[in-house]
């Protein structure tokens, strides 16, 4: 006859309590998948000398490059390198510049970031095109002989504009260069400075940079308004 007695039981009891909580333990329950609402972006900024927005290993990297994502800012280390921790997950205004004078290298990029995980962003930096020309002066020859101060060619400021603005100014004689990125541009030269002498004969110039340029060439020319020439007849007594 087998006989269990009361601490038995209890004692039994308490061993399978014991046993199932270990268990538990040691496999648990499986927890929920919570979907990540934010991310981490490293950005990395270089010369993309070879176009394949990529860094090689002959392609050197930008300090000093400001990253505006949204309403952060972070700036490039002597790597290139910057971060932004822990941003939410949706598209943001993008927007890159250098502190340095790059000498015609711009930022390739979009101006707006879509964040849907972590990751690297590359911002590659390429060789703009070179826009050159002059600001020409073509007197009329019946002003050959004309002894007022002749036309200063200098410091006359050529603008393009495509959203963004560049400007830059004629040497002594009336040259001009600036590099730019690629895009549809208009391309002006500052009337203000010609009076009610001279006039410009094309202005406000449609002008497209593609990357498989090497350059374009722009002219301005100023003539001066023509004179009348009245002829009086001297008839003798």
């Amino acid at each position: 006859t087998l006989s269990v007695t009361g601490n038995e039981i209890d004692r039994n009891f308490n061993q399978n309590v014991t046993i199932g909580a270990s268990v538990k333990k040691e496999f648990g329950i499986p927890v929920p998948f919570i979907k990540k609402v934010s991310a981490t972006l490293d950005f990395l900024s270089f010369y993309d000398i070879n176009g394949n927005s990529e860094q090689d290993k002959d392609e050197p990297s930008i300090e000093n490059v400001v990253i505006r994502l949204g309403d952060k800012e972070v700036l490039t280390n002597k790597k290139g390198e910057a971060e932004i921790k822990n941003i939410p997950m949706e598209t943001y205004p993008y927007s890159v510049f250098s502190l340095d004078d790059l000498q015609g290298w711009f930022p390739s990029t979009d101006d707006s970031l879509q964040v849907i995980a972590s990751k690297t962003a590359n911002i590659p930096f390429v060789r703009g095109v070179k826009v050159y020309g002059d600001v020409v002066l073509d007197r009329q020859k019946i002003a050959i002989a004309d002894t007022s101060k002749p036309f200063d060619l200098s410091r006359i400021k050529i603008t393009a504009v495509n959203g963004k603005t560049y400007n830059t100014l004629t040497d002594v004689n009336g040259r001009f260069e600036f590099y730019m990125p690629n895009g549809d541009y208009v391309i002006t030269m500052d009337e203000n400075i010609l009076g009610d002498k001279y006039t410009i004969t094309r202005n406000n110039i449609p002008m497209t940079l593609t990357n498989k340029q090497d350059g374009v060439y722009v002219s301005f020319y100023i003539i001066e308004k023509r004179k009348k020439v009245v002829i009086k007849e001297f008839k003798g007594d």
